[in-house]
């Protein structure tokens, strides 16, 4: 199930990370996870020119799923989503972003 952390902002997202989100969602329930929590957007600090302000990257909880369940979200994304996505585990949390210059 996709829930927001109470202060993200997803109204604005791309169609094409609008489209990563129910493949995230998927992927989470494939691998037993009961939720999946985006935890920023266009919201929050980012890099300078981070894809999140153009609405297209997403943030997404981790400390609800084991190392075994991460491994397995992370292999079916970048199994399911193309070449235009970016997937990475990071410590605390998996970001996904959609690269629109990938596009041309």
């Amino acid at each position: 199930m996709l829930k927001l952390k109470n202060d993200s902002i997803i109204p604005h997202l791309s169609s094409g990370m609008l489209f990563g989100l129910i493949a995230i969602d998927q992927a989470y329930e494939a691998a037993g996870v009961p939720e999946t929590v985006v935890t920023s957007a266009m919201d929050g600090p980012h890099k300078r020119g981070s894809l999140h302000y153009s609405g297209n990257a997403v943030d997404i909880r981790t400390r609800n799923a084991t190392e075994s369940q991460l491994t397995q979200i992370v292999a079916q994304l970048r199994s399911n989503l193309t070449e235009h996505y970016d997937v990475i585990l990071e410590a605390d949390h998996l970001h996904v972003e959609f690269d629109v210059k990938r596009l041309r």
